[in-house]
């Protein structure tokens, strides 16, 4: 899974970017309660829940990519203007707080991360990654192309999924690997405290034990 923030003058965006089943909503759910994470994006027809296993999954809040609520264009980013881009990220959102972070969750921008950073150059980006096959087969196991939301149509059938799975993950590991990055983030208290952002409430999540590596890519401001 990954992350991305960046300030936008006055409005914040948080980007989490990570491949299906990689377990990258389970890293937004548990900063999501934090008092500077803006809310206003989450809704009942937003939610999907799946209790199986030793973890269960949580989807909540706007998603974006192609056949999804939002970012229909968002695995060629770089088709579209800044400002269209912009105009996308603020769409789910309702309040306008500027102290406030907006979670972007997007699967497809991990072949994009480059086109991020240039375009906002204060990105921070927190890369959740798990190794393909694991990734597919938790993916299954949570509904697969069931899942309610968000919506997986565009990924078609079963092959093309596992095609896009090792598509993301390779954009995930090659950026790691260009910006000399560690899976160093051991949980999302320690996430929290890095991306300067509030402690969540009455939610705990070690990496290690759920299976996810997760790393912190960000340029000194």
């Amino acid at each position: 899974m990954s992350c991305v923030i960046f300030i936008n003058k006055t409005v914040r965006y948080l980007f989490l970017v990570g491949a299906p089943g990689s377990k990258w909503s389970s890293v937004s759910a548990n900063i999501y309660n934090s008092s500077t994470i803006d809310h206003s994006d989450s809704s009942a027809d937003r939610v999907y829940n799946y209790n199986g296993g030793p973890i269960g999954v949580y989807h909540h809040g706007a998603y974006f990519d192609p056949g999804m609520e939002f970012g229909n264009w968002f695995n060629n980013i770089s088709d579209h203007t800044k400002e269209e881009n912009e105009a996308e990220f603020n769409r789910p959102f309702a309040n306008n707080n500027e102290s406030t972070y907006r979670i972007i969750k997007s699967h497809t921008l991990a072949t994009q991360l480059d086109y991020i950073t240039t375009n906002w150059p204060s990105a921070r980006i927190i890369l959740a990654w798990r190794p393909a096959e694991i990734c597919f087969d938790w993916w299954k196991e949570c509904g697969g192309h069931n899942i309610t939301y968000p919506n997986y149509a565009w990924y078609e059938t079963d092959e093309l999924m596992k095609e896009q799975i090792t598509l993301q993950n390779n954009g995930i590991k090659q950026f790691v690997e260009k910006h000399k990055l560690a899976w160093s983030i051991k949980d999302n208290l320690e996430l929290c405290a890095k991306l300067n952002i509030a402690q969540p409430t009455d939610t705990y999540q070690n990496y290690l034990e759920s299976d996810i590596k997760v790393g912190l890519f960000f340029i000194n401001e």
